[in-house]
């Protein structure tokens, strides 16, 4: 109790300066004049190191669910593969509110279509897609947007073989043409991926 006086003095001196006094011996004097509250246990390395992988699982099952247009409400379950579940079950809590995870299992299996992979790192966390989504559906949105940057693929790269345009073109623009090829390059291994 008289830590808490002593860190909130600063912010109310009059108040707890009056309470100090109100529930103290007359030998503590006044409260002003008392030693700061002292924090021994700060937590530990490992805990940090929980919490930074446990946002990134987060982050990366969120990611697979807006990709995917899994609904918010919806509750998923995740498999893990390549990694150990143990670390993970103390935070079921905090993935069900954070998430959306309602379980989470251990698996050895690859990911299949109709599923939704997350990869954090090197660890993969597989969302089963059935029941959750239009899965007709999600693979007809999925190919067109593999046709559509296929076509685009294909204009830059016409565009960057052409030698008179590599002449004529400012090197930013090049550097940024070879930048959204990259891009698009990588957008569609992961489409691939997850087909």
């Amino acid at each position: 109790f008289d830590m808490v006086l002593r860190a909130l003095h600063p912010f109310m001196p009059f108040v707890t300066e009056a309470i100090w006094e109100s529930h103290t011996s007359s030998e503590n004097t006044y409260l002003m004049i008392q030693t700061w509250p002292v924090h021994t246990a700060w937590p530990s390395v490992a805990v940090a190191d929980d919490m930074r992988r446990l946002m990134a699982v987060v982050e990366g099952i969120r990611q697979a669910r807006r990709q995917h247009k899994i609904p918010p409400k919806a509750m998923v379950k995740v498999c893990v593969k390549g990694g150990k579940v143990e670390w993970l079950l103390p935070f079921t809590d905090q993935l069900r509110a954070l998430a959306g995870v309602e379980n989470v299992t251990e698996s050895a299996e690859a990911v299949k279509a109709g599923e939704a992979l997350a990869v954090v790192e090197g660890v993969e966390y597989i969302i089963p897609l059935e029941g959750l989504i239009d899965t007709a559906a999600e693979a007809q949105r999925l190919q067109r947007e593999r046709d559509k940057l296929t076509a685009e693929l294909a204009k830059l790269e016409n565009l960057l073989g052409d030698e008179g345009y590599l002449s004529r073109a400012p090197a930013d623009k090049i550097a940024a043409s070879k930048a959204r090829k990259a891009e698009i390059e990588d957008s569609l291994a992961k489409l691939g991926a997850g087909a």
